[in-house]
């Protein structure tokens, strides 16, 4: 098999290894990324990395009670996964438990939440931005990756925790 040769003669494999995005490792720890309060009471979020040129986050979001979250829209298709307990949105006829898959399409309006007495857990891959609407459907905050970096930035600023370069993707 002939391998395709990078600009200097050198390997594909080789020429991506000397330019990609080295492969990133974020341990486990709640001291390398904290819990964050974010969306209303009880709900928490924990960043996992943030990538401003794909405008994208990864985020963990938590409660461990009953707990919501603004009636919101996204601008970009949205990926999330339960990890534990149970979690939909008002305007859907469906419950995410432990283990399912969640895909979003851009554009889709709704409001999420826990009645789960344990709440829920769940891992999200965040594409573009949230808008977030008041109660006659006009847009009050909008959030994308710079916001969510800020949103990160100020708490630790305010707890006088180290901000985790590892969890910058650019």
């Amino acid at each position: 098999m002939t391998s395709l040769l990078g600009p200097d003669n050198s390997t594909l494999e080789q020429t991506l290894q000397d330019y990609q995005l080295p492969d990133a490792y974020l341990d486990g720890s709640e001291a390398t990324s904290p819990w964050i309060p974010y969306g209303g009471p009880n709900m928490y979020t924990r960043y996992l990395s943030f990538d401003p040129r794909l405008g994208q986050a990864h985020t963990l979001l938590r409660s461990s009670v009953p707990a919501s979250i603004g009636k919101h829209k996204h601008r970009s298709p949205i990926t999330g996964y339960t990890l534990s307990g149970s979690w939909g949105y008002r305007e859907y006829d469906w419950v995410a438990t432990a283990g399912d898959l969640v895909q979003e399409s851009p554009g889709t309006i709704h409001t999420l939440y826990t009645d789960d007495p344990q709440g829920f857990s769940a891992y999200f891959v965040i594409n573009g931005c949230i808008e977030f609407f008041d109660d006659d459907e006009n847009v009050v905050d909008i959030h994308d990756v710079f916001w969510f970096i800020d949103h990160y930035l100020r708490h630790c600023k305010e707890n006088g925790l180290p901000v985790n370069k590892d969890l910058f993707r650019s």
